[in-house]
């Protein structure tokens, strides 16, 4: 194991038993009690206890099956991120480190057969934190499609322009599918100097709503609510990313 990966989750309260179980499920994706047995010479009862532990710290999770044929996952490398955001001031060192992993942790994160992770978020905090979890995802493309002025409405200009500021530091290129108006036009304007290709949609389209794919992620934005959707599955953010592609080329003919 990478040293900065278990220095990581050492710093943020990770027993190395709890580190031992988090890296094997974190390249094997969920598996039975059993089959982590084999992997460790940890007993069954403590991996239980171990599991629930990781579990009540948000980074691990059982499926919801039989008690005794539960099987255990990890949540993805963007949850340590996170975690690790929040002791930034004390370690600012680690916290760059680690965020050069990203790409090769995400890389190795399987998700497996674990479930679909649903969030819902609600209110203007809420819906900016998902700026941070975007950014930390380590991923080099960003594709958002809607009304990019109803978006901005809610979250301001100057929080969207911080976000592009960073996503362009980070060099995570973006892709933009909106609907063509003053903002849009601003955005469409500095795309060279911003990172971003924009393509403007046929009108015909228009509603108020957006979203937004990454990764094995994908957001679904409503600001009149306000709020947002953050769904994590792989193939769900495969078919998002297509209906995306399909729409972008069908608006350069």
């Amino acid at each position: 194991m990478d040293q900065t990966l278990k220095n990581v989750l050492l710093n943020i309260g990770l027993t190395e038993q709890e580190i031992e179980i988090y890296t094997i499920a974190l390249e094997h994706g969920e598996m039975s009690i059993g089959k982590f047995a084999t992997k460790t010479n940890i007993s069954r009862p403590n991996l239980y206890k171990i599991m629930e532990r990781l579990e009540s710290k948000n980074i691990g999770s059982f499926s919801h099956k039989n008690k005794y044929k539960r099987r255990f996952s990890v949540k993805s490398p963007s949850v340590i991120a996170e975690l690790l955001h929040k002791q930034v001031a004390k370690n600012t060192s680690l916290e760059k480190d680690f965020k050069k992993m990203m790409p090769e942790l995400m890389m190795l994160f399987k998700q497996g057969s674990s479930p679909t992770r649903i969030r819902t978020l609600f209110g203007r905090k809420e819906f900016l934190e998902t700026f941070d979890i975007i950014l930390n995802e380590g991923v080099k493309e960003i594709y958002f499609c809607g009304s990019f002025q109803d978006f901005v409405k809610f979250t301001s200009w100057e929080k969207q322009q911080e976000f592009a500021i960073k996503r362009k530091k980070k060099k995570i290129k973006a892709f933009g599918l909106i609907f063509a108006d003053k903002d849009a036009k601003q955005i469409k304007d500095s795309e060279k100097q911003q990172l971003r290709e924009v393509c403007y949609l046929d009108k015909k389209y228009l509603f108020a709503t957006s979203f937004q794919v990454f990764g094995n992620k994908v957001i679904i934005w409503q600001p009149k609510t306000p709020m947002a959707i953050l769904i994590e599955d792989e193939n769900i953010a495969k078919m998002m990313l297509q209906i995306f592609k399909n729409l972008w080329d069908t608006q350069l003919q």
